[in-house]
């Protein structure tokens, strides 16, 4: 596909992150693709206020991670999808490799405390298990930023776990190689934009599609059985189900449900209309297209 056009691309963290890398991917693939201008944030309630205000054309935020399942963070950005209402218009996977970085001029036998987010080092517990006597884990707000801090500081005692790619940006020495738990580690990532903006299914997207669904079962025995019937009855690929309580309203939960979108729209709308009688509300996340491939 030409680029033609130059889009503002947001996402939490420094540059160098995975969220950032992630947002590399959708600007060079797919429906979605531009001219990346890309903005950092430091928390994601500024991001998702940014992308509101009209600030960004995108935001890119993660949801869950193949290791460890739902991340905190996507956690809290599935309730952030609630409050703030922008559409899911795309979806990729990262595979997240994990390195031990330190400035230039530094050794693996140097290092005697590493930072990094707490999600990576709970990837890398093995690693950070066997070398507890050679260094103190520190938790950090960011992957990428504790590069670009250690980087900077230039102590020889420090050291981040992070990406090779965060390691290229800010000029950081990769000391130790793939020291993450698991080999087939991914994370997944949703692309962002305005409520209203969206591909249509069956339209210009050739990649295989998604939709996302939240709703509120009826108050009856069997009630999410019912739903998971319907969607069942319809012959339609059930990808994820999970649920969240409500908040301020004790033992009553939300269900966000993604299903995989046959070819034609039929099945789905008629599902749709189904399930929307048998629920007490229903919302559509979004209809997505899903890049395939992911980096390996």
């Amino acid at each position: 596909m030409e680029i033609m056009n130059r889009k503002t691309f947001g996402c939490q963290g420094e540059k160098g992150s995975f969220s950032a890398l992630a947002a590399t991917q959708f600007a060079s693939r797919g429906s979605f693709a531009a001219t990346m201008t890309l903005v950092s944030f430091s928390n994601f309630d500024e991001l998702f206020e940014a992308l509101k205000a009209g600030v960004l054309d995108y935001a890119v935020v993660p949801v869950e991670n193949s290791t460890i399942g739902p991340i905190r963070q996507g956690v809290e950005n599935f309730e952030r999808l609630l409050r703030w209402r922008p559409a899911i218009l795309s979806e990729t996977e990262i595979r997240v490799t994990y390195h031990l970085i330190g400035p230039a001029g530094s050794a693996a036998s140097d290092v005697r405390c590493v930072y990094s987010h707490p999600m990576a080092l709970l990837q890398c517990q093995r690693y950070l298990e066997r070398n507890r006597s050679r260094f103190t884990a520190m938790a950090d707000d960011d992957t990428a930023g504790s590069v670009k801090r250690i980087v900077e500081g230039g102590d020889i005692h420090a050291a981040a776990i992070a990406s090779e790619f965060a390691a290229n940006v800010y000029g950081g020495t990769i000391l130790e190689r793939e020291i993450g738990d698991s080999k087939d580690n991914f994370t997944r990532f949703f692309l962002l934009g305005p409520r209203g903006l969206k591909i249509v299914v069956g339209g210009r997207s050739s990649a295989a599609m998604k939709t996302s669904i939240v709703f509120r079962v009826r108050n009856h025995p069997n009630a999410l059985a019912e739903c998971l019937n319907i969607i069942g009855r319809h012959r339609i690929n059930l990808a994820k189900i999970m649920s969240r309580p409500i908040r301020n309203q004790p033992w009553e939960y939300l269900f966000h449900v993604d299903f995989e979108v046959p070819s034609g729209t039929d099945g789905v709308d008629g599902m749709i209309g189904e399930l929307k009688k048998q629920t007490q509300s229903l919302d559509i996340l979004g209809s997505y297209e899903v890049l395939g491939g992911g980096v390996r």
